[in-house]
């Protein structure tokens, strides 16, 4: 397994880019240059020692000195930012609620949906690991919007995507 001592020889970080150069030269890198490269799904990921590594991953190794317990959420949901102030540790619960709103919402709110059905109002619900709890139905979409808002901000703290809302309630 890789190790801090083994990165730091092999790449420098700079913890206010989060980007991560190789140092020495080796077979096919020319120093200097950056390490890794985006995936699909929007991460970074670099080659050390013929294993493949998501960046935000080494970058904690580097400055922590120990691999990571959990997963490494990015606060901002940048995945390919890996300033060490926009990596924090988390459960899958956390890093799976610092998503961004889904593509199929038509309400323009993460947790909101209209009822056509019934009542036609709005509804909201929010999802505690993997239920989802139902918040109640609303006349409008931002009533429906602030009530998910305010059970974001008692469930999950510091990873609301919605940190303005602690001081709007």
């Amino acid at each position: 397994m890789l190790t801090a001592e083994r990165l730091r020889d092999l790449v420098t970080y700079d913890p206010e880019t989060g980007v991560m150069r190789w140092k020495t030269p080796r077979h096919g890198v020319t120093v200097g240059r950056q390490l890794g490269r985006i995936r699909p799904d929007g991460y970074l990921e670099g080659c050390v020692d013929g294993r493949r590594y998501k960046v935000h991953r080494l970058a904690w190794l580097y400055v922590y000195g120990e691999w990571p317990s959990d997963q490494v959420d990015h606060a901002d949901r940048n995945k390919a930012n890996n300033r060490i102030n926009n990596l924090r540790m988390a459960n899958n619960a956390q890093n799976q609620f610092n998503q961004s709103m889904g593509s199929r919402n038509t309400s323009g709110f993460k947790g909101v949906s209209y009822r056509p059905k019934g009542r036609r109002k709005w509804m909201a619900q929010i999802q505690i690991d993997g239920y989802k709890l139902y918040l109640g139905v609303f006349e409008t979409k931002e009533e429906a919007s602030a009530a998910y808002q305010k059970a974001a901000e008692q469930m999950y703290g510091q990873f609301n995507p919605f940190p303005e809302s602690s001081a709007q309630q």
